[in-house]
């Protein structure tokens, strides 16, 4: 929005109280309250990390007086402040708000514009708020937009008679929210930092700095699988001098691959080498801070260079834990226009592209195959067909099968196919468990690690018997020694707000024999996010259970054999299955 103004000023008739609070600030810039708030604010500066904390009182600045607190520098001529919102604390109005402010003279009713962040706690749109008075004692206009929250990048501006508000999501590329044109303002006036609680009495810090102290925005972007020109980019760290480059083959970076320091004024990096196609590479970057020794450690991030034939399978090669209804994915080679597939459990017939392998030509890279034997292993090829006709020949992929225990994908709102009709809680076992939900759809159908459908779990350990399980009964023994196996698989996720406790998993053979196995991380339950665990069927079988023929398996929070109060939650589980695995 642009407007034209007059804002006739006559310094001589105007008086100014402030109120100052005093700390630890650069050369050149006062901490005060303006409008005499009912709490006296404050400020402090970390130079380490360009960050200052403020906390402010005050009504605010939406009427013709302002109340609010400041932290200023006076401005001769042309400039403008640029700042990130980082966070505002507690949140105690809609219109509780902080960021960036000139004004004209240093009392209530002072012409100003103010270009912040504010906390919107009414969902009415106006996080990315602009005000400014265009007159002694006036009326104070605003133009506001947006439902986003901190951190956030505003930053106010005179170039001349005007001046204007903008805001950016990255502090590179701005929006212009307000320009106005003020002629006749005086040469010197005040820019600063403005925090208004709304809430007379009551105290809100707002952190503001020049951008998180660690590299940000990398280039190739973080996973992406398709990487072609060999050189790595980033935004630098807000006080970084020089950065120091990790770039390796695992997600354990560590001395071996480093490659060495670039100064602060070259956030790119050239690896030499090029990259292997269809590999997948990790790189972080640290920053070093601006007394050149405090090293602020960067994200982990990871890529994948683009290669000529198919790359990067899933189920991954290798695998032998694939489901036995498994959705074939792959990238695409470069400029491949479709994609001709081979697949069966005949490694030889895949390799050669024999007739009963072919599976045909296809635009997507996804294949669906029908429903596959249990521990068994498959073979399947890529073949990339370009524009002109000619093939690249893939490589050829394998993976075995599991032993599916239970998906959870088979249950249905109807009576004798629901989720606690098959694995019993404590509405039958008595123990603190409830399964599902009380109305259909009774499988969790949201949170899920595959498929449609995940086995939800609430427990409640508060009162006796102090432990919460869920069981599933078969009615003939089941053999999970087949093929090899070796091995229990199930995933698990929790919530935030559970109370940290033993997971335990259970297996009863047809002999009555019973190994219960504990998860070693109690605070796995407050994770969310899917958490695969993996145990050795050993770790049953050195309690006396055959795993040959298993009856029941159990699932549970808290300690069978050493019960005792606890807490309550909510956690889900989700393809359990049993696989052939390297244990050593």
């Amino acid at each position: 929005m642009r407007k034209e103004l007059m804002i006739p000023v006559c310094l001589l008739l105007v008086t100014c109280t402030i109120t100052p609070s005093f700390a630890q600030l650069p050369a050149g810039w006062t901490s005060a309250g303006i409008g005499n708030p009912a709490v006296v604010g404050s400020a402090q500066y970390d130079k380490a990390t360009d960050t200052w904390t403020i906390r402010g009182d005050g009504t605010g600045i939406r009427g013709s007086a302002d109340q609010f607190h400041y932290v200023y520098k006076t401005l001769t001529g042309d400039g403008e402040l640029a700042t990130r919102v980082v966070s505002l604390d507690p949140l105690l109005a809609d219109w509780s708000m902080a960021g960036v402010m000139i004004r004209v003279l240093l009392i209530p009713g002072s012409p100003s514009i103010f270009m912040g962040i504010s906390a919107n706690t009414a969902g009415q749109g106006h996080a990315i708020t602009m005000w400014g008075r265009e007159a002694m004692n006036g009326a104070a206009d605003h133009e506001s937009t947006g439902d986003v929250m901190p951190p956030y990048w505003v930053k106010v501006k005179r170039a001349g008679d005007t001046f204007a508000g903008s805001s950016s999501t990255n502090g590179r590329d701005w929006t212009e929210r307000y320009s106005t044109s003020a002629p006749g303002m005086p040469q010197t006036i005040y820019i600063g930092y403005a925090v208004s609680s709304e809430v007379s009495g009551k105290l809100l810090t707002a952190v503001f700095d020049n951008g998180p102290m660690t590299a940000t925005e990398p280039q190739p972007a973080d996973g992406i699988k398709d990487a072609l020109a060999p050189v790595l980019r980033w935004t630098p760290g807000a006080t970084a001098t020089a950065h120091d480059i990790y770039v390796g083959a695992t997600a354990e970076l560590g001395s071996a691959d480093y490659r060495g320091q670039l100064p602060g004024a070259v956030p790119m990096y050239f690896y030499a080498p090029g990259w292997t196609p269809g590999a997948t590479y990790y790189w972080r970057i640290d920053e070093i801070g601006a007394d050149g020794k405090t090293i602020y450690r960067g994200d982990l991030w990871s890529f994948t260079a683009q290669a000529l034939t198919a790359y990067l399978p899933e189920p991954a090669d290798g695998a032998t834990d694939a489901s036995t209804t498994p959705t074939l994915l792959w990238q695409p080679g470069q400029i491949a226009t479709k994609h001709h597939l081979f697949f069966g459990a005949d490694r030889e017939a895949v390799t050669q592209g024999a007739p009963g392998m072919d599976r045909g030509e296809f635009v997507a890279t996804t294949f669906a195959p029908v429903s596959l034997e249990s521990m068994t292993t498959y073979y399947w090829r890529v073949d990339e067909i370009l524009s002109d006709g000619s093939i690249r020949t893939g490589q050829v992929w394998s993976f075995m099968t599991c032993l599916p225990v239970d998906d959870f994908e088979s249950y249905t709102d109807d009576e004798g196919s629901r989720i606690y009709e098959t694995w019993i809680d404590g509405w039958t076992n008595n123990t603190g468990s409830t399964v599902g939900y009380p109305k259909a759809p009774f499988a969790e159908q949201t949170i899920v690690h595959s498929g449609r459908q995940s086995l939800l779990l609430d427990y409640n350990n508060v009162k006796s018997p102090w432990y919460s399980e869920t069981e599933r009964k078969w009615k003939t023994a089941q053999d999970w020694t087949l093929q090899g196996a070796n091995t229990l698989v199930l995933y698990i996720r929790g919530a935030a707000g559970n109370t940290p406790a033993p997971f335990h998993v259970a297996v009863e053979d047809k002999a009555g024999h019973i190994g219960i196995v504990s998860h070693p991380d109690p605070t796995l339950v407050t994770a969310k996010q899917w958490t695969q665990w993996k145990i050795p069927l050993a770790d049953f079988t050195s309690a006396g259970v055959d795993v040959a023929a298993v009856r029941k398996l159990y699932l549970g929070m808290g300690s069978r054999s050493k019960p005792a109060a606890g807490g309550a939650g909510r956690i889900y589980i989700d393809d359990i299955r049993v696989i052939k695995w390297m244990l050593y």
